[in-house]
């Protein structure tokens, strides 16, 4: 009798293996026609709201914060970045006693 071995692949392989818009919408567990008109419909100037604030030091600081859709996507392959991080971290046993802002969990 034989068996077949099956496994899930990691994301950092599927990541790997992305090809097109499709897997990678498919990956970011979002639609395909959200991911295309956020990336090839809206003008980019249309996707950053401007605004200033003030500087402890005075003077002001222009932020440029994206607009709702494009930071869900932005969060959704932030998430997927660290998971992939992780996963290369394991598999080289690799464990990091260095902490970094803009952690999760931390």
């Amino acid at each position: 009798m034989e068996f077949t071995v099956m496994f899930k692949p990691t994301y950092l392989a599927r990541l790997q293996a992305c090809c097109n818009k499709f897997e990678l919408a498919d990956l970011l567990q979002i639609k395909v026609t959200f991911l295309t008109n956020v990336l090839y419909r809206i003008r980019p100037e249309n996707q950053y709201k401007k605004f200033t604030i003030k500087k402890k030091s005075g003077g002001e600081r222009e932020i440029f914060a994206p607009d709702e859709k494009l930071k869900d996507i932005q969060q959704r392959l932030s998430e997927l970045l660290y998971i992939c991080q992780e996963e290369i971290w394991a598999k080289n046993n690799i464990k990091q006693n260095v902490s970094h802002g803009f952690e999760l969990e931390e």
